[in-house]
């Protein structure tokens, strides 16, 4: 299953972007059911995807202590994205968690043809490191 045009442009991180180039996003996202405990992303590894969460709760574990947990809409895999660091913490589901799932260096193609989008990706990846 794919993201569609319309379910994109709900998230603000997306508003930005022609119908066009969502659609080129929408080409190469999958969404991906988590189970409880299972892990998105895991600290320190390489990690090639950016998630935007559908449904569920995630929580952030930094060296295995919780951080923060983030719900429906939000971005998560934009640090390493972003190309700021690798992972800084584990994503881990909490309870079941729905994501649209796209590859890092489809998202950062359409960062660099758009300015802005790159922008708020950066930002919210510098939004998480600083706290």
């Amino acid at each position: 299953m794919k993201a569609t045009v319309s379910e994109l442009k709900s998230f603000p991180i997306f508003t930005v972007l022609s119908d066009a180039e969502l659609e080129k996003l929408c080409q190469q996202s999958e969404v991906h059911a988590y189970a409880d405990g299972e892990k998105l992303i895991r600290e320190g590894e390489h990690n090639p995807y950016l998630f935007i969460l559908r449904q569920g709760t995630v929580k952030i574990l930094s060296y295995g202590v919780e951080v923060a947990r983030l719900k429906d809409g939000s971005l998560v895999g934009e640090v390493s994205t972003a190309g700021l660091s690798s992972p800084i913490a584990d994503v881990v589901a909490v309870g079941s968690v729905s994501a649209i799932v796209f590859p890092a260096e489809v998202v950062s193609s359409v960062a660099i043809e758009h300015d802005e989008f790159g922008e708020r990706i950066r930002d919210t990846a510098m939004s998480r490191i600083l706290g």
